[in-house]
């Protein structure tokens, strides 16, 4: 220990010559009077486990309370066990700590009393990555009170999800990092609260920044607004606490509160009364209009969770944590409404803002939900870890919302448990997506550096595999399903077996870099493309059965026939050679196009040939002859997507913003559907039904009956439409993210 010791019976003489048997003794009589001088020393976490961002608690109440025997006790904490001190010595029972990276930590606690130290002491906790919208850390969500949309805040924008529509629309742009979020009940505005003290009013439609109040000095930690919209709380690092008129922007009171008072605070809908939750065990309750505290409820052995006012007649309800048992309870009444469980087992407990309803989530990956009126269970269901947020309850339909372990977002329907919508937020920015071949799966790959195959049924990730220090920039399936390919860097091809997760071999190309990878054909052979090579590599036989040649110049694109027979690629010398891929050799050459292609498709029935070129061209060839059939070729109609029906018999192009259709053998237009505000980049039909989907630079994606042209629905995202080969969901993404439909049950579109 490093204390001195001074006092006479310390002191050693005679016999104790030796050094190392001073020292020895030293420490051990330094450790006697560290037992003799420091009782119950300890400290407890809370939560054990959590997010980057959680307000993590470090509680040493029991330390403190076991030596009030008139000399003063302090503590300090090293939260990531360095060997540095980040705390000077406090003498404040609870310390709070948020964590910007995840992992586990061992958090390291001394005490001082007097002048004497204590031993140092740790405890674990464990730090999840959590959730992700782009590069920002989403922190909490609310639903709107229309239930129709997700208000999501992440540390440098506010985003709105419609749950059925996808409308996103992005809340303002941040100088500063947003620490809390809170709509208010009559859907008028939503407020936030900055670490840096201000709090700001959004109008939920426009985006508009409405009002901006300069609050506190240091962070606001809790922010609440009232049923009607009237009035707003806050508390910040300063340890106010604030109460404002909403309509106004202005100071209404203001209170000097320790910050071991405020665990969770809750408004009541009539603007009348507020209430605070402190980890001393006791609850308060205050006059909203004047800040004075009226009431004060005490709890022996208790951790207060949450409290929160009912719609109706302004009954307060709180969680909280009795010895080893977590209760749902009315404050005012005195009752036990109902038992959760085991204190231990709970992950968190949230109570819906009319009082009625009450959830849980545990460690055994199940979300409860009971109806607090009767004290009943309504339902019980498999939650894959998710973790509920703030106010997981939407106020107009029967959903719950929870943010899983996975990195999604997901709604449930909490009467019957069903997985209702799924938001899939990468870690860090989206890179590539791909559906399954006949399964419904999905694999997505981001900045992350790992690919997950998410099951679009249960809304749970199957798989996931770390590509190491790569982003997926494509995804490729096999054809059975099996593997997944794609380029792990400019000269290198990563095989993996889809459901184990399994790294299965890398291919190497030479000297040539990778532009593109994808399984093609029936056999899933692996078609390869560098800058000045076309490569075939058959994963079966492991070996490359075909290596052609032809192209001087770089290879722009490529595509290989459904059956597996044929290849086609463009160069620099703007034809289409076709590739007989039994011989390797040349089978005929298509000419027309006066621009490298860009893109090439062949029809299922390897009836045509179709290719954009890059200064806009579209050209439709014969494929037995090689004759070319029909082309667009005018600089003011320049084509940006195209697609070909299952059947092959109609072609849809984008001419900027405008989508055509087309005969494909006469090249007869059939008709201008519709358009986009902004240049539309994807094109596809759907398999099984007459309906061709469009998606625009507008970040826009719409949908349209190729019978009577008409616009069947919009949602939001239009950078990459893709449908999956059954037909029934659609993707789409933009600006790094990902969002999947099921078109008949989410889109309502009949079939």
């Amino acid at each position: 220990m490093s204390q001195q010791l001074t006092t006479p019976s310390q002191q050693f003489t005679g016999k104790f010559e030796i050094q190392s048997e001073r020292r020895a003794l030293k420490r051990g009589l330094e450790h006697s009077n560290t037992l003799l001088h420091f009782k119950n020393l300890d400290f407890f976490p809370f939560p054990e486990a959590g997010y980057i961002n959680t307000e993590f608690a470090f509680n040493a109440k029991a330390f403190f309370l076991s030596n009030q025997d008139g000399v003063p006790v302090s503590v300090r904490y090293d939260f990531d066990n360095t060997g540095v001190w980040q705390t000077d010595f406090l003498n404040e029972p609870v310390i709070y700590h948020k964590y910007l990276t995840g992992g586990r930590k061992i958090i390291t606690m001394q005490a001082k009393k007097g002048a004497i130290l204590s031993e140092t002491i740790t405890r674990e906790i464990y730090v999840r990555e959590g959730l992700r919208i782009g590069e920002s850390l989403l922190s909490d969500i609310v639903f709107t009170p229309d239930a129709a949309s997700l208000v999501i805040l992440s540390s440098s924008r506010i985003k709105i999800l419609g749950i059925e529509s996808g409308d996103t629309l992005l809340v303002g742009g941040y100088e500063e990092d947003i620490s809390v979020l809170k709509a208010a009940g009559n859907g008028k505005f939503l407020a936030t609260g900055s670490h840096h003290g201000t709090l700001k009013l959004w109008h939920p439609v426009t985006g508009e920044c409405q009002a901006v109040i300069q609050a506190h000095e240091g962070a606001v930690h809790f922010l609440e607004v009232s049923g009607n919209g009237s009035m707003m709380v806050s508390y910040g690092a300063d340890n106010r606490l604030c109460g404002w008129h909403a309509d106004t922007g202005t100071l209404a009171w203001k209170q000097e509160i320790p910050r071991t008072y405020i665990k969770t605070l809750a408004l009541s809908a009539d603007g009348t009364e507020f209430a605070i939750g402190s980890e001393l065990k006791t609850i308060f309750t205050g006059n909203l209009e004047t800040g004075e505290i009226e009431k004060k409820y005490e709890y022996d052995n208790s951790w207060i969770d949450k409290v929160v006012y009912s719609l109706a007649g302004n009954r307060l309800i709180a969680s909280i944590r009795n010895g080893d048992v977590a209760r749902i309870i009315d404050v005012g009444h005195q009752l036990t409404l109902v038992e959760p469980g085991s204190a231990d087992n709970i992950i968190n407990m949230g109570v819906s803002a009319s009082g009625q309803l009450a959830m849980a989530s545990t460690k055994d990956h199940r979300v409860k939900v009971w109806d607090l009126t009767k004290g009943q269970l309504i339902c019980d269901f498999y939650s894959a870890d998710d973790w509920i947020f703030n106010d997981p309850f939407s106020p107009a339909q029967p959903y719950v919302a929870c943010r899983g372990w996975d990195n999604s977002i997901k709604v449930y329907d909490y009467r019957t448990g069903s997985c209702y919508a799924i938001f899939l937020m990468p870690e860090g920015y989206l890179k590539a997506s791909e559906f399954h071949p006949f399964r419904k799966l999905v694999a997505v790959g981001g900045t992350d550096n790992k690919i997950k195959i998410w099951n679009l049924t249960t809304g749970e990730v199957e798989s996931s595999f770390d590509t190491g220090y790569i982003w997926p920039k494509t995804i490729s399936f096999k054809p059975d399903g099996s593997q997944i390919a794609f380029p792990s860097d400019e000269k290198t091809i990563q095989l993996w077996q889809a459901d184990s997760a399994t790294f299965l071999q890398e291919i190497h190309l030479g000297e040539d870099r990778i532009k593109q990878v994808t399984y093609q054909g029936k056999e899933g052979l692996l078609l390869i493309r560098g800058e000045n090579t076309l490569s075939i590599f058959d994963t079966a036989s492991d070996r490359f059965i075909q290596s052609f040649e032809g192209n001087t110049k770089i290879i722009r694109s490529a595509s290989m026939s459904t059956d597996g027979k044929f290849l086609i690629s463009c160069g620099l010398d703007f034809s289409l050679k076709v590739w007989n891929l039994a011989g390797g050799v040349i089978h005929k050459v298509c000419k027309g196009l006066e621009a490298m292609a860009s893109e090439i498709r062949i029809s299922d029935d390897n009836h045509f040939i179709l290719a954009r070129a890059e200064n806009g061209q579209f050209a439709v060839w014969d494929f037995g002859s090689g004759r070319l059939l029909w082309s667009i070729n005018n600089p003011h109609q320049k084509v940006t997507a195209f697609s070909i029906s299952e059947d092959g018999l109609v072609i849809a192009t984008a001419i900027r913003n405008e989508l055509y259709i087309w005969a494909t053998v006469t090249g007869n237009s059939l008709g201008l559907i519709g358009s986009h505000e902004q240049t539309i980049t994807s094109v596809v039909f759907h398999p099984k039904n007459k309906l061709v989907v469009s998606g625009g630079l507008d970040n826009l994606t719409k949908i349209w009956g190729l019978s009577d042209q008409t616009l069947l629905a919009t949602i939001k995202g239009g950078a990459n439409v893709r449908i999956s080969a059954d037909g029934l969901y659609l993707m789409n993404g933009f600006g790094g993210e990902l969002r999947i439909w099921n078109i008949h049950e989410e889109l309502r579109i009949s079939f």
